[in-house]
C-alpha cells in the first residue's frame, strides 16, 4: 500500500482530504511516513449535527498534533442543496470538491489525493447501475482524474483497517 502511494505521489506536494474517517486518516499518515508535503482540508457539511462537529474537532486535534496544515471550510449543504433543487450527496460532493480545488490552488499544491479505496468503487459502480448509467458510468471512479488522485482505490476496506491497527 505505501508503496503505491509514494507512486502516485512521486515527489508531488498534496492537498488531502481529511474526513475524520479511518480511510483518510490511514493516507494521511502514510502520506507523512513517506515525508511528503501534504496540507489537509476538511469539509464539515452541516448535515450531521453534533456529529459533524466532533469528526471536525478531530481532524484539527490530529493535524495539530502531527504538525499538518489544515484548511476547514463550513458548509450548509442542505441549505444549499433545497436552493439549487439537487440532492444532498451531490450538492456536497460538489461543495466539497470545488472547495480542495480551491485550496490546492490558493496554496499552490500539485494535486488533491482522496482516500476513496475499492469498496467505494464498488458502492459507485453498483449506485451507477441502479441509476441506469450506460456502460460508461459502469467504469467507477478512475485512479487519477487531472490533478485529483485516488492512491488507495485498489486497497480494500480491510486493508485500511489493518494498516490502522498496526497488524497490515
Amino acid at each position: 500500500m505505501r508503496e503505491h502511494v509514494a507512486e502516485c505521489l512521486k515527489g508531488r506536494s498534496a492537498l488531502v482530504a481529511l474526513s475524520g474517517g479511518v480511510d483518510s486518516v490511514v493516507l494521511l499518515h502514510l502520506l507523512l511516513a513517506l515525508r511528503a508535503q501534504v496540507v489537509a482540508a476538511h469539509v464539515e457539511h452541516g448535515m450531521r449535527g453534533e456529529n459533524s462537529q466532533r469528526d471536525c474537532a478531530f481532524v484539527e486535534a490530529l493535524c495539530a498534533r502531527l504538525g499538518v496544515p489544515l484548511a476547514v471550510a463550513h458548509v450548509d449543504v442542505p441549505a444549499r442543496a433545497r436552493a439549487s433543487g439537487r440532492g444532498l450527496e451531490e450538492t456536497a460532493r460538489d461543495l466539497r470538491y470545488a472547495f480542495l480545488r480551491e485550496e490546492k490552488r490558493r496554496r499552490g499544491l500539485d494535486c488533491i489525493l482522496t482516500a476513496h479505496h475499492r469498496n467505494d468503487q464498488a458502492e459507485t459502480v453498483l449506485f451507477h447501475l441502479l441509476r441506469g448509467a450506460g456502460a460508461a458510468g459502469l467504469g467507477g471512479m478512475p485512479a487519477r482524474r487531472g490533478r485529483l488522485l485516488r492512491p488507495l482505490l485498489a486497497c480494500k476496506k480491510a486493508d485500511l483497517l489493518a494498516v490502522a491497527r498496526g497488524s497490515g
